[in-house]
């Protein structure tokens, strides 16, 4: 089930509470507005957690409050969570603080405050969604979720993940063929409505700069011609990103979706400066980076409050993932690229592009790495999701790059995205 309103609609949030509770629904509600958001996982129709800003120090103040933590005891805790990178809570109870079951009413009963101020907004959107729930994330007197167990799950799902989508190879096969017949290039296209919808608003958009509105794909294959019209197909594959927001990661499938486009263009556009023979590859290889997040962002909806403390505590997300789950979404992304017959060294670049000095093909994983660092610089101002980012400096002088041209490089990205946008969300 998904349900999403805003509270300029009286009502509509207690109604939906109440809806949960009766269907006894186990998902995840998001509250949003332009200073925060709150998220509350509800299990069996029932509130059991709240994440939101400083939730970790809302549960030390309440606990000391309560009188069942001294300060002292709170602040070895404190520490104890930032040596072990766990969540206050489990500091709370492998030092022996505080009685497990003292601890869960008071989790409880914050997350009940928590709901309560939410049902007081007077601005701002909701959206609730069914996801599976881990108690063991947020109760600590629970046994810890085993590494391996976690490891198999998440293997099990990359292969039983869907194959690319039999148009987008078809088409593929039939790009790669100079002597192929392109008509039968858009009656293959056209058998997907949606891909072709996006396809022809793609076209359409000022970064084409087209003279005239493109109605058709048969008309599209004419004007733009084999290699243009095979970045917009791949663009319009990559809108698998799309159809699901990413609850775990706290992303919209929008939000992902022009994040990959941003990370694909920019990856072009590097290309062409340092290696263009590498332009093709690396504008594929960046519209399918985070390809592992696909898969990984449900496990981390599992982990999401120990996810968050390590987001909030400045480490980086693939590093969070890796720690958590023992896969970050690089290794996962990869073993999609393997399943969908991507070329080896385009694969490989996918792996290691947080790490691009890990891999023999280092000058096409730098690429794809300073494309997503220059993405998520500018993310704020193109409404793209954004994370913490360390740049390898090695992979900058690698491409042989000034401070100068990497600005001009990223405000030609930041660009090519807002024109692909301006048609695609009109």
């Amino acid at each position: 089930m998904q349900i999403e309103g805003n509270f300029s609609k009286p009502g509509s949030l207690p109604h939906l509470i109440d809806t949960l509770s009766q269907t006894k629904r186990t998902g995840v509600l998001r509250f949003s507005d332009n200073a925060q958001t709150v998220i509350i996982f509800f299990k069996d129709g029932q509130a059991v957690y709240a994440s939101g800003p400083k939730s970790q120090a809302r549960l030390g103040l309440l606990l000391r409050k309560r009188g069942l933590i001294s300060e002292d005891n709170l602040r070895m805790a404190v520490t104890h969570a930032r040596q072990k990178k766990v969540i206050l809570g489990q500091a709370l109870v492998d030092k022996h603080l505080i009685e497990p079951k003292d601890l869960h009413t008071e989790i409880k009963a914050l997350t009940d405050r928590t709901m309560e101020e939410l049902l007081h907004w007077r601005s701002g959107s909701f959206a609730y969604e069914d996801a599976p729930v881990s108690l063991e994330s947020f109760y600590p007197a629970r046994q810890a979720v085993d590494a391996n167990r976690m490891k198999k799950r998440i293997a099990n799902s990359v292969r039983v993940l869907p194959p690319m989508p039999s148009v987008i190879q078809k088409a593929q096969k039939v790009m790669a063929d100079p002597s192929s017949n392109l008509r039968q290039l858009g009656e293959i296209l056209e058998k997907d409505q949606g891909i072709a919808a996006r396809i022809l608003r793609l076209v359409n958009s000022p970064y084409y700069g087209l003279a005239c509105k493109v109605a058709s794909i048969d008309r599209a294959i004419v004007v733009l011609g084999r290699k243009t019209l095979s970045e917009i197909i791949s663009m319009a594959s990559m809108s698998v990103f799309a159809n699901r927001d990413y609850m775990g990661y706290g992303f919209t499938g929008e939000e992902m979706w022009w994040h990959t486009i941003a990370v694909g263009m920019g990856a072009k556009i590097i290309a062409e400066k340092v290696c263009p023979k590498l332009a093709e590859d690396a504008f594929a290889a960046g519209l399918i980076h985070d390809a592992g997040k696909l898969v990984l962002d449900k496990f981390v909806l599992e982990e999401k409050a120990e996810f968050d403390r390590m987001i909030a505590n400045k480490q980086l997300s693939y590093e969070a993932e890796k720690e958590l789950l023992g896969w970050n979404h690089a290794e996962i992304a990869s073993q999609i690229c393997s399943s969908w017959k991507v070329p080896d060294h385009m694969t490989e670049a996918v792996m290691h592009h947080h790490k691009p000095g890990n891999t023999k093909h280092k000058t096409l994983a730098s690429i794809v790495h300073l494309a997503d660092a220059m993405a998520h610089v500018c993310a704020a101002d193109l409404g793209m999701p954004a994370n913490p980012y360390k740049i390898d400096r090695n992979a900058v002088q690698l491409l042989g790059l000034e401070t100068l041209e990497m600005n001009h490089i990223m405000n030609n990205i930041q660009e090519a995205v807002e024109k692909a946008r301006e048609t695609i969300q009109a």
